[in-house]
């Protein structure tokens, strides 16, 4: 969905408005073109701003980046939280949550190359789900149903998989068994 953030913007002010379109012109232009080919100049280019619009919005592309990744990344939290919704916390809902995670990253495939290329590669993008994801790693070692501890490192390891999940699903190679198999 090439206007995702735009439509999210709709009636509210100006400067919200033009962050939806570079928002949403850095995902096209990350799936066009990958992550590290992506600039400035083209991004503003496909949301029709000047350049320097840009730079009263973000210090610089890496700002841009992980704002439109933890945007998606929290819209899909907002999704898992609903599917979760009155299940204690464990290994079973982690579980849910790392599945839904890769299957709604595939719904809007450009929101999920962003995702995959970026989950791991920039840990503050997954600050906001890491509460939720320790919660449950905890009550997982108090059941019984897990045996490591939380840390940054599992973080990140479990980021990065779920991060090459989403672009093994993305590439069409493989179906809901990559799911299965990442959980």
């Amino acid at each position: 969905m090439q206007d995702f953030f735009r439509e999210q913007a709709i009636g509210k002010p100006k400067r919200d408005r033009t962050r939806a379109m570079l928002l949403d012109g850095i995902v096209a232009v990350c799936a066009r073109r990958g992550l590290d080919s992506a600039t400035v100049q083209e991004v503003t280019r496909h949301s029709g701003l000047a350049q320097g619009t840009f730079y009263n919005h973000f210090v610089d592309r890496e700002a841009l980046i992980v704002e439109a990744a933890k945007a998606i990344l929290v819209g899909v939290h907002l999704k898992i939280g609903q599917r979760v919704r009155g299940m204690p916390a464990g290994i079973h809902r982690m579980v849910v949550a790392i599945d839904s995670t890769i299957s709604e990253a595939v719904v809007l495939p450009d929101h999920g190359k962003l995702l995959s290329e970026t989950i791991g590669r920039y840990p503050a993008i997954t600050d906001e789900v890491r509460p939720a994801l320790r919660a449950d790693m905890r009550a997982g070692r108090r059941s019984g149903q897990m045996h490591v501890r939380a840390s940054r490192l599992l973080d990140e390891q479990i980021g990065a998989l779920i991060g090459l999940a989403i672009r093994l699903r993305l590439s069409g190679n493989t179906k809901g068994a990559i799911n299965r198999s990442t959980c």
